[in-house]
């Protein structure tokens, strides 16, 4: 799955506001967040559920969201590819992978079991994850 640059712009503002002091633009980034990042079980956000995939697209979405816990794994992955030095985009998403292999951890393979523990990640969010593995 490529990702263009726009959708990378979007996921970085959105995660810029969702950690800003309006409080209006932080719901409309957890809004656009949880579409695009569903966590298929416990939400991530306190005002928004994100826990389950969504039904329709949501005005100013990014244009994707994952249909499962290992394919949002993956777009995780891009992102920190993509945006290696942003720091609001890595918090958000180590909050997500953590979430996601925290609850779902059986239903990965074993390869991607092993990916998670080489760390394929930014080693932040290796640290992360390790402690939860």
């Amino acid at each position: 799955m490529a990702m263009d640059i726009r959708a990378l712009q979007q996921i970085q503002d959105a995660c810029f506001r969702l950690y800003g002091q309006n409080t209006d633009d932080r719901f409309h980034a957890e809004k656009i967040l949880a579409y695009s990042f569903p966590t298929f079980s416990e939400s991530t956000f306190t005002t928004i559920s994100n826990a389950s995939p969504p039904t329709s697209p949501i005005p100013s979405g990014i244009g994707f969201t994952s249909t499962s816990p290992t394919e949002s794994i993956h777009q995780c992955q891009i992102i920190l590819e993509k945006l290696p030095n942003v720091p609001y985009c890595q918090t958000f998403i180590a909050a997500h992978i953590r979430k996601l292999v925290s609850s779902h951890f059986p239903l990965f393979s074993l390869e991607q079991k092993l990916e998670l523990r080489k760390g394929k990640f930014s080693i932040n969010i290796y640290i992360w994850i390790l402690r939860i593995l």
